[in-house]
């Protein structure tokens, strides 16, 4: 139910049981829209054809369409399930998929056409805009590109000096509240020669220190390659080669006040960067 009241049903696919049994035929594929004043009428799709085209209003197909979840802005999301897709309708009717691609099946996070959904059921979205997913056996979140409902908020930071063996790069940053937050901290050497800086820093290492100087995550430790590409794509950071000196890591830390030391273990000299994010 949107906010004037009016109420969305979205129809899957047409079972002849509930035909057999008296219910009144109910095509399917397609998003209805129920009136306040009880009309009902399509909203979008072609009902009894699947596919899995945007659009505008009927021009637009679904197949097998299950959850259903409105944000704040009227827009309604969609999960679709035999398309393995999220699409979404705004209020002017206008269908596009926004998570997942058509006729793939899988688990895997990414932005947009780059994820997969293994047959996402339903749907909520929180006040700022977030979309949860039942896909399958896990809980998946899908992040607005543009979050229109939350405070304009910084998420990142970042500082960029000569690192010596006596010299370090170091960047402090506070994490506030009752709840712990994850974050992708970065210490970029070789990397920073792609952008034209010279006599970058070949072997940067990583240390994250809490308050009082203990040491809670190094890059020296190993780092999970997987993990920090995947947040970097998520929070809109440059990537990094597969196979790279850089040191990213991904930690989840607790509420108090941190520093980020970026050093020169092998004892060289170059210019670093220092990168703090907040993954959503």
């Amino acid at each position: 139910m949107d906010r004037q009241g009016d109420i969305f049903v979205s129809i899957g696919a047409f079972d002849s049981y509930w035909y057999s049994v008296g219910f009144p035929v109910v095509y399917g594929d397609a998003i209805y829209e129920v009136s306040t004043g009880g009309t009902v009428s399509v909203f979008a799709g072609q009902p009894e054809v699947n596919g899995a085209n945007d659009g505008i209003g009927v021009q637009a197909q679904f197949h097998n369409p299950g959850g259903l979840a409105v944000d704040s802005g009227g827009n309604l999301y969609v999960a679709d399930k035999g398309n393995y897709t999220i699409r979404e309708i705004t209020p002017a009717g206008v269908v596009t998929t926004v998570g997942g691609l058509a006729g793939y099946s899988g688990s895997v996070d990414g932005p947009g056409s780059q994820a997969r959904l293994s047959g996402p059921e339903a749907l909520a979205v929180d006040a700022s805009g977030n979309v949860f997913i039942s896909d399958g056996r896990t809980v998946r979140r899908g992040i607005p590109a543009i979050n229109t409902q939350s405070p304009v908020r910084l998420i990142n930071l970042s500082a960029r000096s000569m690192v010596a063996p006596s010299s370090p790069l170091i960047g402090g940053f506070v994490i506030e509240g009752s709840c712990s937050q994850t974050v992708l901290a970065r210490g970029v050497g070789p990397t920073l020669a792609q952008f034209g800086v010279s006599n970058p820093l070949q072997a940067p290492q990583l240390d994250i220190y809490a308050q009082g100087g203990v040491l809670v995550a190094s890059s020296a430790n190993g780092i999970n390659t997987t993990n920090s590409a995947s947040a970097a794509a998520l929070v809109g950071a440059f990537p990094l080669p597969e196979i790279s000196a850089d040191a990213p890591l991904v930690i989840t830390l607790k509420p108090g006040a941190y520093t980020a030391v970026v050093s020169s273990p092998n004892g060289a000299s170059g210019t670093a960067l220092v990168e703090v994010y907040e993954i959503p």
